[in-house]
């Protein structure tokens, strides 16, 4: 059989397993089920879960949403950055694309307020605009400088 199949060559004890299952009677080809945790927590019904937690609280931390879910943090990972596209910001997660919604509702807005600069002559007037943005700096002591 090494001749033949090489390296992919099942082992002699897998051999030996298959002629006892077939001496008892078990002709199945599939191995049976098994006990215990299933392979993957990625279901649908996980992720819908996960999704509904974090449209009431972006801010939730993974550690809370491991206790509320019972999935592993890693898995958690997993479905916030591959299935819903999720990336951390500013220590929250925000959608890298918009969905179909936001997107109708970003448009439906313009629309209002492009018919509103129409109708009202002083509409642009009563605007308010800011492009400024203040941030408070501040620059922890290192190390060697708390030490002193």
């Amino acid at each position: 059989m090494q001749d033949i199949f090489g390296d992919e060559c099942p082992s002699k004890a897998t051999i030996y397993r298959w002629i006892e299952r077939f001496d008892n009677g078990d002709e199945e080809l599939h191995d049976d089920p098994r006990p215990g945790r299933p392979t993957s927590s990625k279901t649908h019904s996980n992720i819908e879960r996960v999704q509904t937690i974090l449209d009431e609280d972006r801010r939730i931390s993974l550690r809370e949403l491991e206790e509320r879910v019972g999935i592993s943090k890693t898995t958690l990972h997993s479905i916030i950055t591959e299935n819903l596209e999720m990336s951390k910001a500013t220590a929250r997660g925000v959608l890298e694309l918009l969905s179909k919604e936001q997107k109708h509702e970003r448009v439906r807005v313009s629309k209002e307020l492009l018919s509103r600069c129409t109708v009202e002559e002083d509409f642009l007037d009563r605007v308010v605009t800011g492009d400024e943005t203040w941030f408070h700096y501040y620059e922890p002591e290192s190390k060697t400088q708390s030490k002193q």
